[in-house]
Order: structure tokens, then C-alpha cells, then sequence
């Protein structure tokens, strides 16, 4: 086969444009990480749980110059799954926070509930998320890239994982931070305006699963996915 010939089969052509579809403003959300932006890649390669039954690491770093993600991959042995299996899909999934150096406790709370999201304070949330069968994976948000030492913190009470702590490489993130690219112009999400919460509404403890009895931590039949606001920092 030449080189000069194409290596794709050309496509065939779009259907026309519906009369409904209109543009749509394309915003960067506090919540997550920035849609413009190229971070710089800082490997981790952390061992959280490293178990017969469940491997839990943390795989990388992505570093923005306002924020870091944290790459989450989980292992199970297929003779775990019974244990965290729900009727639709699992339904537990790890606890996973960060302490900063000042004490404050980022993905520690339950019981959140919808606000405005404070620029001020530190946030983390989990920004996307999925798995199948055995394997499993989160992407955590960081805001801001912690200026001191920092500390994951992960518990999975149906697997018998007890709170487990791994320190972080917090002094790498800050060295790269401002090396991070931005493409173009994107403007910030504006709460002033807003686009509607729900439309909008980050997952703190739900990457994996769908409804949940956030008391109980339980995934329900009749129960709708319970969309949280992000963590506000505090204890």
C-alpha cells in the first residue's frame, strides 16, 4: 500500500442541521478542572490499598495553575464485587479526601447541600468517573494547588479498608503549576448569571454509583441520582 494513499475510508456526510440546534456558551465551572487549559503531568504512582482483593492508586497529577487532578484507578477481585454490588452497579464506592496543611478537611462531609460555590475556599470534587466489572476509575478536582503539604486520605468501610493516608507531592505540583497552558480565551462560570444547578451539579462520593440515601451511603431502587454541592471545606 502507498503512503500517499488515505488511510481512512472517507465518511459519509452529515445530516443536515436541525432547525432547533443553537450554539452553546461554553464556560469553565470552579468544579472542575479548565476546558482550556493543557496541564502539565506529574506521576504519582501512589499504592493507597495494595490488598489480594483491592489495588486503590493514585495514578497522576494534573496540574493547572489554579488547580490540580488527581487520577483515582481501582482494582477488585471478582470475589469482592458481591460485596459492594448493587442492583445497579456498585453501590459503595472509597471514601476519598485531602487534608491541607492547616487542618482544613476536604471530602470529609456527608451532608452537604446546594450553595453558592466560595472562590475563596479550598474545593475538591470529583469531576468525572466510571468503571466495569473489576476495574474503576475518579478524577478528583483540586482547587487551589495547596501551598503547603497536603495528605489523601481514602476509607472503604464494605471492603474493610480502614482511613488510610498517603502524603503528596505537593512541592512537584507547585514547581510545574505555571507551566500549564491555557489555548484561548474561555470566560469563567459567572453565579451572577448562572446556567441553572442542576445542570451544573458536581459529584462528591457518586462517581460510580446512582441514587443514594446520603445518610446511609445506599443505593436505592425508587431512589433518583442526588446531585451534591461541592465540599465547602470545612471539617
Amino acid at each position: 500500500m502507498s503512503t500517499d494513499e488515505p488511510f481512512f475510508d472517507p465518511l459519509p456526510p452529515p445530516p443536515p442541521p436541525s432547525e432547533e440546534e443553537t450554539s452553546q456558551q461554553v464556560h469553565n465551572v470552579p468544579w472542575s478542572p479548565p476546558l482550556n487549559v493543557v496541564p502539565v503531568t506529574v506521576m504519582a504512582d501512589l499504592d493507597i490499598v495494595n490488598r489480594p482483593d483491592v489495588v486503590i492508586r493514585l495514578d497522576r497529577a494534573r496540574v493547572h495553575d489554579r488547580g490540580v487532578e488527581l487520577q483515582l484507578d481501582v482494582w477488585l477481585h471478582p470475589d469482592a464485587l458481591p460485596r459492594i454490588d448493587g442492583p445497579y452497579g456498585m453501590r459503595s464506592e472509597p471514601r476519598f479526601g485531602i487534608l491541607l496543611a492547616d487542618g482544613t478537611k476536604l471530602g470529609s462531609r456527608v451532608d452537604s447541600e446546594p450553595g453558592d460555590v466560595d472562590e475563596s475556599r479550598p474545593l475538591l470534587q470529583c469531576s468525572l468517573g466510571g468503571g466495569m466489572d473489576v476495574r474503576a476509575h475518579q478524577s478528583w478536582w483540586l482547587r487551589p494547588v495547596p501551598h503547603g503539604a497536603a495528605t489523601a486520605v481514602l476509607r472503604w468501610d464494605d471492603l474493610d479498608i480502614p482511613e488510610t493516608r498517603v502524603d503528596l507531592a505537593t512541592d512537584a505540583w507547585r514547581a510545574v503549576a505555571a507551566q500549564a497552558r491555557e489555548l484561548w480565551p474561555l470566560p469563567d462560570f459567572d453565579p451572577e448569571v448562572g446556567m441553572g444547578w442542576f445542570a451544573y451539579a458536581p459529584m462528591t462520593q457518586a462517581a460510580y454509583s446512582p441514587g443514594r440515601d446520603l445518610a446511609t451511603g445506599r443505593a436505592g431502587e425508587d431512589s433518583p441520582p442526588a446531585p451534591v454541592a461541592p465540599d465547602d471545606g470545612q471539617p
